[in-house]
């Protein structure tokens, strides 16, 4: 699945939450013909620090296994249409969900 591309170019983003390193959006994206609702969180790559935080928590993330974690679904990288890097992690969307095992 090539979520990168979609994600880069989606219409279909609702923002969750804003932040200064960036935000978090709801967007839906097809999976075999199938609509996917994501989380996903998009890098603020002006503020300083931010492209060393994304290295981080694709790391730490690729480490980390338990139960109660959302699961991370790919870690995008990449420059968009107007030559601007872009840095995003995709997860599964848990809706008002508790993370309660």
């Amino acid at each position: 699945m090539h979520y990168q591309e979609e994600v880069m170019n989606s219409q279909r983003l609702t923002c969750l939450a804003k932040e200064d390193y960036g935000s978090v959006n709801r967007c839906a994206l097809e999976d075999e013909g199938a609509s996917v609702t994501t989380a996903v969180k998009m890098f603020n790559l002006q503020m300083s620090g931010s492209s060393r935080s994304f290295e981080a928590e694709c790391e730490a993330l690729r480490r980390v296994r338990h139960r109660c974690l959302i699961k991370i679904i790919t870690c995008c990288s990449s420059i968009d249409q107007q030559g601007q890097e872009f840095k995003a992690l995709v997860f599964e969307f848990m809706p008002n969900g508790s993370l309660d095992g």
